[in-house]
């Protein structure tokens, strides 16, 4: 199981460790989710190549809290920074085990505190199922698993 980008027309991400675009609150909210997916024992990653498994992807939203400037790794300075406030979203196949989602989103919740909800789209499957210029569409509608299933942005301060 890993967390990474997945390039057009290849099955296999390319795994990132760290991200410097995305919130120190995402960082943290990415070891969590990698964490939590680990210590199941029955969550597997799905297989392109041969259909097995159903975890596709993990999406995660952030919120900003407050309306500083975050000095992370980029700036390289010091500063209050901004508070963030993290949605997860678990995409599988529409088979996965609801027990073990469930499981792995109170696992998210606990060993990180940025993260407010966990949902779950079963709107995962092979690309080769989808016509070109496949949208999600919103029809099939998430689950919450653990937390709330909404943000609170901040915003013109």
């Amino acid at each position: 199981v890993q967390l990474g980008l997945h390039p057009a027309g290849s099955p296999v991400p390319i795994a990132v460790g760290l991200c410097h675009l995305h919130p120190s609150a995402s960082q943290r909210a990415f070891e969590a989710t990698l964490e939590a997916v680990r210590s199941e024992p029955g969550a597997l990653p799905f297989n392109e190549r041969t259909g097995t498994g159903y975890l596709c992807q993990a999406l995660f939203r952030a919120a900003t809290l407050r309306g500083e400037v975050e000095v992370g790794e980029l700036g390289g300075g010091t500063g209050a920074g901004e508070a963030h406030e993290l949605l997860v979203t678990l995409v599988t196949m529409p088979c996965a085990p609801v027990d073990a989602l469930r499981r792995i989103a109170d696992g998210i919740m606990r060993r990180c505190a940025d993260v407010v909800g966990v949902t779950w789209s079963p709107e995962g499957g092979e690309p080769a199922e989808r016509q070109p210029g496949w949208r999600s569409q919103g029809s099939v509608l998430q689950e919450l698993l653990a937390g709330r299933s909404r943000l609170g942005h901040l915003i013109a301060g």
